[in-house]
């Protein structure tokens, strides 16, 4: 999940038709996909 400060810069760079890319957790939560980790607790 994002908070609300960073939701409105990516809004205000959409809005301004700025070019940016996302990457690692910020890309997962921006599309909505939760980040799986392999940890075995045996």
């Amino acid at each position: 999940m994002l908070n609300e400060d960073y939701k409105d810069m990516l809004h205000a760079l959409s809005d301004e038709k700025v070019e940016f890319l996302l990457v690692g957790a910020y890309a997962l939560a921006a599309y909505g996909h939760p980040r799986a980790t392999m940890v075995d607790e045996t």
